[in-house]
């Protein structure tokens, strides 16, 4: 697993990564590790983002490659998390690999009751630069972005890469 959060922080299982936010500095963002407003079957602690405002950047980032420069995730084709949004919040976030410099992304909806996304490496496509490749040997990152001048409040647990 990535993360499953029952440890209560925000350091990862996998590589003992950060979770983080990453802002343009213009709105208020939290992200507390806490019991859901849904219970989870299974999960006691989820990892819970909210907040409004940015004008053009607000996310949440797990650096999956911890210490080293990247993690080598050639041996799955996936990555999976179950997730859900508050009533009423912005339901649309971008799910992202980051791969060396060049965010490899996908569009995702949440519902108000939790879901499991799968998200395929082979649907993910780059952001920056139409040409790149998606190395899965290169992984050094995930990222969960808002959209601009949003109002979000959203729940992530269970993330795992599967094959």
């Amino acid at each position: 697993p990535i993360d499953d959060f029952e440890d209560g922080n925000q350091v990862a299982l996998l590589n003992e990564g950060a979770w983080f936010v990453s802002n343009d500095g213009t709105g208020v963002q939290t992200l507390p590790v806490e019991m859901s407003s849904v219970p989870k079957p299974g999960s006691a602690y989820s990892l819970h983002t909210s907040g409004l405002g940015f004008a053009s950047l607000g996310s949440v980032i797990c650096d999956i490659a911890g210490t080293a420069a990247s993690f080598d995730a050639s041996h799955y084709a996936a990555l999976t998390f179950s997730a859900r949004a508050e009533a009423g919040s912005n339901p649309d976030v971008l799910f992202s690999f980051l791969v060396g410099s060049v965010h490899f992304a996908v569009p995702v909806r949440l519902g108000t009751d939790w879901e499991v996304h799968t998200i395929r490496f082979a649907d993910s496509l780059p952001a920056e630069d139409p040409s790149a490749v998606f190395d899965p040997r290169a992984v050094a990152a995930i990222q969960f972005v808002v959209p601009n001048n949003a109002s979000f409040n959203f729940w992530l647990d269970d993330l795992a890469f599967v094959k």
